[in-house]
């Protein structure tokens, strides 16, 4: 019955199965032990009960520890199921940022390209801005070197027209003594003194003309002097608007160079990933 018994084969990867299997192999050997009689045979099922009960014993142990491995297996294999879903989600959420990643460079470079065009434009504006400026300055130069000789013919003119009120007063004069000899010679002709009055009175009143006239030129010329300084003002206040776009265009620009290193930044972090 012994040989009989342990010459069954049992699959050693199925322990639940072992166990079973010796539990019975207990059972049949207790059945056994009580069936055999004499000495020797009572010794026999002795010693057959033993290695029954220490082989259970041995299997429930291989059983425990299987049971601890299986736990640790399927806690393992969680975990891998685990760590898979996990790297398919970081496999997602990197395909998801290097598509990002794509968008911005393509959005930095679309921002790159509109600054440099941004950049010419104002380049030509400026060299526009000089052209006009220096343009006007060569105006502004033709017109001043006008006005002095303007200036220069009006203080001949008013030199001359001083020169001639200063010879018609003095022929005023010597005509007002003439004429006072003349009334002290003919006062007791009224109608010649009459005459003779009018005519003063019209050369004075050609005179007064004159001077009016030489004030008309001076106010002329104070007010082209008042021009060409309002001229000056307004190329000042070009200048000034032409350095706040320049300005302006430098604090973009290094706005645009600071996000450009951010996003090399976390686009070499994904990659390193």
């Amino acid at each position: 019955m012994t040989e009989s018994t342990g010459a069954q084969p049992v699959d050693s990867n199925d322990l639940p199965s072992m166990a079973r299997c010796h539990r019975k192999l207990l059972k049949s050997a207790e059945r056994t032990k009580e069936k055999l009689t004499g000495p020797s045979n009572v010794a026999i099922g002795e010693k057959l009960w033993k290695i029954v009960e220490e082989a259970v014993r041995e299997q429930d142990r291989a059983e425990k520890l299987y049971s601890e491995e299986r736990a640790i297996k399927d806690k393992f294999v969680q975990d891998l199921a685990k760590v898979t879903v996990m790297n398919e989600k970081l496999e997602k959420l990197c395909k998801a940022l290097q598509e990002e990643n794509k968008k911005v460079r393509e959005e930095a470079k679309m921002i790159s390209e509109g600054v440099e065009e941004k950049q010419e434009n104002m380049q030509r504006t400026i060299t526009e801005v000089m052209g006009d400026f220096k343009k006007e300055c060569a105006d502004m130069e033709t017109e001043r070197k006008k006005t002095e000789e303007e200036n220069v013919m009006l203080r001949q003119k008013l030199k001359g027209f001083l020169e001639d009120v200063t010879e018609q007063r003095n022929e005023t004069e010597t005509k007002q003594r003439v004429m006072g000899e003349l009334l002290e010679q003919y006062k007791n002709t009224h109608q010649e003194q009459s005459e003779a009055i009018k005519k003063l009175c019209g050369e004075r009143d050609s005179l007064m003309s004159c001077v009016k006239k030489q004030r008309e030129e001076i106010e002329e010329y104070s007010a082209k002097l008042d021009e060409m300084g309002g001229i000056f003002g307004r190329s000042t206040e070009a200048l000034k608007k032409l350095k706040s776009e320049v300005d302006q265009l430098k604090r973009d620009r290094g706005q645009l160079e600071q996000k450009l290193r951010k996003e090399t930044s976390q686009r070499e972090s994904l990659e390193n990933l």
